[in-house]
């Protein structure tokens, strides 16, 4: 299984996100079970892109608003890069069991924000699933001082824009992954994005 090399989770420098894409090459063994296998989904499709949402927690009731706002974020985000067919899924789930994705799957043995998979990628058409922490959302929400759905919101964005190709691995590719979230954030209302940017310090209150 070909990994990328997982970057710091700590806000307060570049290599913000502790996100780890995959790339297409992996046996069907070895995927993590897609939303629409390991249980029922929520489905958002609507044009060609089939998005399925799915929640994996306990004492949860998802808004309509916040499973649209996912929604949202991933068609945006795709269309940002170009993609217009395809199926992404969307896991949101709990430092638990995120870590636990991350140790069976990509041998590290740790909690993190948000794990893309890309199953295909070839044109404008992707297939690949995120999963994202809602525990480390709202964690990291509270220490920067704005909203928990922003920053669920921005890993859903980022994961997505990894599954449709792009990456961060070089200053510049990371400083285009930072402007094509705060791009997408914006389009999705979120006005103060670049403010709370993954590559800013803490915001001065």
């Amino acid at each position: 299984m070909p990994l990328k090399k997982p970057l710091s989770a700590s806000r307060s420098c570049p290599e913000s996100f502790a996100d780890v894409s995959t790339d297409c090459h992996q046996d069907e063994s070895d995927r993590w079970p897609r939303p629409t296998d390991s249980g029922p989904g929520i489905d958002h499709g609507g044009g060609e892109i089939e998005i399925v949402v799915d929640f994996d927690l306990d004492d949860f009731d998802p808004s309509p608003r916040l499973l649209a706002s996912l929604q949202s974020a991933v068609r945006t985000a795709a269309q940002h890069r170009g993609i217009s067919a395809g199926k992404i899924g969307v896991l949101v789930t709990d430092d638990v069991t995120i870590r636990e994705i991350n140790r069976r799957h990509l041998e590290h043995d740790y909690a993190t924000d948000v794990i893309s998979f890309t199953y295909h990628r070839q044109g404008d058409c992707v297939e690949g699933e995120l999963v994202v922490s809602l525990t480390t959302a709202r964690r990291t929400a509270a220490e920067l001082g704005w909203d928990w759905s922003h920053e669920l919101l921005l890993y859903v964005t980022h994961g997505t824009l990894h599954i449709c190709g792009l990456e961060d691995t070089t200053d510049g590719e990371r400083r285009r992954m930072r402007e094509a979230e705060s791009d997408v954030l914006i389009r999705l209302g979120i006005a103060d994005a670049r403010r709370y940017s993954p590559d800013q310090a803490v915001p001065t209150r």
